[in-house]
């Protein structure tokens, strides 16, 4: 069984690196959400500088126009 760790958007950069860094030998799915959906700034460096799947801009996906994000 795997985990899935959702922060909910409520951690600075700082410290949802040194939390997946924690958590990293626990096989977590994935790590979502760790900061505010529009900073995309800080998404992409958390998602830089963690070794564990990103589960980023849900939150976002889901208040915009699909045609957005799907690509």
């Amino acid at each position: 069984m795997k985990l899935l760790v959702d922060a909910n958007q409520r951690l600075d950069v700082h410290t949802n690196i040194k939390l997946a860094n924690l958590i990293e030998p626990y096989d977590i799915f994935w790590y979502e959400e760790p900061v505010y959906a529009d900073s995309i700034g800080q998404c992409a460096e958390v998602a830089r500088r963690i070794n564990i799947p990103n589960a980023l801009l849900i939150e976002w996906q889901a208040n915009r126009p699909a045609e957005l994000w799907r690509g």
